[in-house]
């Protein structure tokens, strides 16, 4: 299933990104499902990665991959937000292994992507380590999110 996904548009090295057709999901969602999970751990509850593949299945979001070979190393999701003024593509999701082998083939995808499709930028919402990996690739930092519970103590509903 990989190898038909080999026509990936960005390649580095022996690193390939590649779009995943919505036919090829449940092919490659056993490759990456941990990823996904390591990434939906950290939304507060906001996700599992059952919801996530629902999204991808619906076409919602977009699933990309970077592999080598038949093994996927990195995974990201996407889906496009018009702002009055301002199309973007999130990437509410990106999760691997050894991100220096990938994260270049998928992050020029992704822009070659967005900018195919009229968006003006890319934007995510993550932790701040991400910081540190964007840095050379134009990174700014707009704002953050902050979590306020409702009850006065959890942001968990009992």
């Amino acid at each position: 299933m990989i190898a038909e996904l080999q026509r990936a548009e960005e390649q580095t090295n022996e690193v390939a990104a590649s779009f995943v057709p919505k036919e090829h999901v449940g092919a490659v969602w056993p490759k990456i499902e941990a990823y996904v999970e390591s990434a939906t751990r950290r939304t507060g509850g906001r996700y599992l990665p059952a919801d996530v593949l629902i999204e991808v299945l619906e076409e919602r979001m977009l699933l990309w991959i970077a592999f080598e070979g038949e093994e996927v190393i990195g995974v990201a999701v996407s889906y496009f937000i018009d702002y009055p003024r301002k199309k973007v593509l999130a990437v509410p999701f990106m999760a691997g292994k050894d991100f220096v082998r990938w994260g270049d083939s998928l992050l020029k995808l992704l822009r070659k992507w967005a900018f195919d499709n009229g968006c003006d930028t890319l934007e995510a919402c993550a932790r701040p380590g991400w910081a540190r990996v964007f840095k050379d690739e134009g990174y700014k930092r707009l704002w953050e999110w902050c979590e306020v519970p409702v009850n006065g103590g959890s942001s968990e509903r009992n």
